[in-house]
């Protein structure tokens, strides 16, 4: 980030401008901005554009210009203002957040979701047990019953 910044103000100083001032700032997520505010003349300007052009794609390019009404002044040494902001996006996918990373939670996940399973067939088994068991004697039983009459009335 700073190279870009340092590569700004060699373009600005060779076209004539100058540093009016500058700062940088990082943010927790790792994006960083480097503000230059510049001063060149307007004749030089167009081949200030072109030289920033060399350093990378320009977005959002604004200029703003305020020219006094009623006002004498040249316009190949009028002065131009100009303030770049460089960006650099920092990490959007964080460290533990690649592929390696996303396929063991994936599978860690999925195992954690197939015991759970497990675990509640057990739970489930667990509460329906007791009752087959007592259905089944009941249906013992009663076939029990039902043959010592039978073989009461032979």
């Amino acid at each position: 980030m700073t190279e870009q910044s340092g590569k700004i103000r060699e373009l600005a100083a060779k076209q004539g401008g100058s540093i009016r001032g500058s700062s940088f700032s990082r943010d927790p997520n790792g994006r960083e901005y480097a503000n230059v505010a510049l001063r060149v003349s307007m004749q030089n300007y167009n081949s200030l554009m072109q030289s920033l052009g060399s350093l990378g794609q320009l977005e959002n390019l604004a200029v703003h210009r305020d020219d006094r009404p009623n006002a004498q002044f040249d316009e190949k040494t009028a002065p131009a203002d100009i303030t770049i902001r460089v960006y650099f996006q920092g990490n959007l996918v964080t460290k533990g957040s690649g592929l390696p990373a996303t396929m063991r939670r994936t599978i860690e996940q999925g195992a954690g979701a197939l015991l759970w399973s497990l675990r509640m067939i057990g739970v489930a088994l667990a509460f329906l047990a007791p009752w087959i068991i007592a259905l089944a004697a009941f249906i013992g039983i009663m076939r029990g019953i039902r043959r010592s009459r039978r073989h009461r009335q032979q």
